[in-house]
C-alpha cells in the first residue's frame, strides 16, 4: 500500500486577525491528513488514570501524544500577534474551539 504524503504546515499563511476561515480550513486539512482531527478535535479527552499500563492508560498516552502534535501544528501556524492568546493552555481542542467561537 502506498503511503500518503504529509501536508506541510509551512505552506499555511499564519493566522492573523483577518484570515481565520482560510487558516482553519487549511489547518483542519493538515490535522486530518495526519489523523489527528477526529481523535483530538472531534473527540473527548480520555480520563486520566493511575495505571498507565492499563488499557485506559495506554489510550490516554496515545491521546496525549496526538494532542501534543495537533497543538503544535495549531500554534506554529499563528502570527506573532496571535501567539500570546493561550499562554498556559496545552489542549488542542480547547484552543481550536475557542478560536472558532471568536
Amino acid at each position: 500500500m502506498a503511503e500518503h504524503a504529509v501536508l506541510p504546515i509551512n505552506k499555511i499563511e499564519p493566522l492573523n486577525n483577518k484570515n481565520y476561515y482560510v487558516w482553519a480550513l487549511k489547518v483542519a486539512a493538515v490535522l486530518r491528513n495526519r489523523k489527528l482531527y477526529r481523535e483530538v478535535i472531534e473527540s473527548q479527552e480520555p480520563a486520566r488514570v493511575a495505571n498507565e499500563e492499563s488499557e485506559a492508560g495506554k489510550k490516554r498516552i496515545i491521546w496525549e501524544n496526538k494532542n501534543d502534535e495537533a497543538f503544535s501544528i495549531i500554534i506554529l501556524t499563528w502570527s506573532e500577534e496571535q501567539a500570546g492568546q493561550f499562554l498556559g493552555e496545552t489542549k488542542a481542542k480547547v484552543v481550536w474551539d475557542e478560536l472558532k467561537r471568536r
